[in-house]
């Protein structure tokens, strides 16, 4: 679930939220990784001055980068 709201900061800031459903830590941090891998390569899709916070569910756990970004990239999109 992807999350967008207007900031008056003007910068673009992210926020990743992952459930503990997701599995242990080592596995959390991993799907955090990838996200902000995600955002860092694809700040210039998302509007400015904007904040946007992902959440990813239970689910996450078993998709691997290119899934993640399939994923987030038809959130975005949509």
């Amino acid at each position: 679930m992807v999350i967008i709201k207007k900031n008056d900061l003007g910068i673009t800031r992210l926020g990743v939220t992952v459930t503990k459903k997701t599995g242990n830590a080592v596995r959390r941090n991993r799907i955090k990784r990838v996200i902000r891998e995600y955002f860092r390569l694809q700040k210039a899709c998302f509007p400015q001055g904007c904040d946007v916070v992902i959440v990813a569910k239970k689910d996450a756990k078993k998709l691997d980068f290119g899934e993640i970004q399939r994923e987030l990239d038809e959130t975005r999109l949509s």
